[in-house]
């Protein structure tokens, strides 16, 4: 086993608008990185409904009908993992937020699909999606 780098980049306070992009380029190495990534959604009463067919479903069937190209209320965003500076080959990993599920509660589907990681044939491409939790932080305090 091989640690990865212990140099550190941040970038915090970063508002990325939709159909843009953000590049990370002060990494000490673009081969391995470990990566934490907070997202603050401020338009959560936009997110398309839960259907209520897809309780139980297969996280893939819905991934493959709401994929990374299709708009919705409250996504696709998330991250891509370049493999070519022109941005041609790319692994994908991005989220999108439905409202009404399960208890009122909002679901979110994580997905990463490797369709676009390369142009050389005949290479195995899985895709992976699953429904996690939302985590939601509120501050309250005596100032409002």
């Amino acid at each position: 086993m091989h640690p990865l780098p212990s140099s550190r980049t941040n970038v915090t306070d970063t508002l990325v608008g939709g159909g843009s992009h953000f590049e990370v380029t002060r990494l000490a190495s673009a081969a391995q990185a470990d990566v934490e990534a907070s997202f603050q959604v401020t338009d959560l009463d936009k997110a398309e409904p839960f259907d209520p067919a897809w309780r139980g479903a297969d996280a893939q069937a819905v991934r493959a009908d709401r994929g990374a190209d299709a708009t919705g209320g409250v996504g696709p965003f998330g991250l891509w993992v370049l493999a070519s500076d022109d941005r041609e080959e790319r692994t994908a990993v991005f989220f999108r937020v439905f409202k009404g599920g399960d208890g009122g509660k909002d679901v979110v589907l994580m997905c990463k699909t490797r369709s676009m990681s390369s142009h050389a044939d005949n290479l195995y491409k899985p895709t992976f999606a699953g429904f996690v939790d939302v985590t939601s932080t509120f501050i309250a305090d005596n100032s409002v």
